[in-house]
């Protein structure tokens, strides 16, 4: 009971006095909804493209995009289910996406003729970035994509970071987009191979006078309320 007092007499450093209030009021409505999205009548192609990794560093050769083509009644293009062939005078169910992906300020092809199945996610396309120069701002991707006969088209953009090595002594970690996670170089040991990572504890330090006490009244908060979160 007295952790509990002390964790709501800090709250309103935190959160203001809308915690407080929420103790001796019920009804009382903090705000902060979202409004659920207005639906389509008919099904939509949701084309996306993105970096499997957030960034690519000079050092590295090949760096590969993740393509994203879900049916979809909340977001993308008009999507109708057919593809004309003129040749064979034949309509056929639209399941193929023909996809071309390229740098937008140069032309660049980056993935040219290649094609995925509609409706689905985590397509990914590997390529050089031997024609790419390391720079701290992002080059722009654009992703097309179109029905066999053209007659539908979609696009979507990205920004791919390709940018110089570090020089201070650090080391880099990565956003896996893929598979979700981090991965990380050992520059202590001087190693090229990316290796996964999972923080765990406080996003802090342990030194200093985190390792002398964990008896302040911060701490003590924080460790109240992730024995809170993890018995609701």
């Amino acid at each position: 009971m007295e952790r509990r007092i002390e964790l709501r007499k800090l709250s309103f450093n935190w959160s203001g006095p809308s915690l407080i209030i929420r103790h001796s009021n019920g009804s009382f409505e903090p705000g902060g909804w979202l409004d659920k999205p207005t639906l389509s009548s008919t099904p939509l192609l949701d084309l996306s493209i993105r970096p499997r990794l957030n960034l690519y560093l000079a050092s590295e050769i090949y760096a590969s995009l993740i393509v994203d083509a879900p049916i979809s009644y909340m977001h993308g293009g008009a999507y109708v289910n057919a593809s004309f062939n003129k040749q064979d005078n034949i309509t056929s169910p639209f399941t193929k996406l023909f996809i071309d992906v390229e740098v937008v300020e140069t032309g660049l092809n980056l993935v040219a003729g290649r094609n995925i199945t509609v409706n689905t996610t985590s397509n990914e396309f590997g390529f050089s970035l031997s024609e790419l120069t390391p720079r701290f701002e992002p080059y722009q991707i654009v992703i097309t994509g179109a029905s066999d006969d053209g007659a539908q088209f979609y696009s979507s953009t990205t920004d791919l970071y390709y940018v110089p090595e570090r020089t201070d002594g650090g080391s880099v970690a990565k956003v896996d987009s893929l598979y979700g996670g981090l991965v990380v170089q050992d520059v202590f040991s001087s190693s090229t191979e990316w290796e996964p990572l999972f923080p765990y504890t406080f996003y802090t330090s342990w030194d200093q006078w985190l390792e002398l006490s964990l008896d302040s009244e911060w701490i003590q908060c924080r460790l109240y309320w992730l024995e809170l979160t993890c018995t609701l």
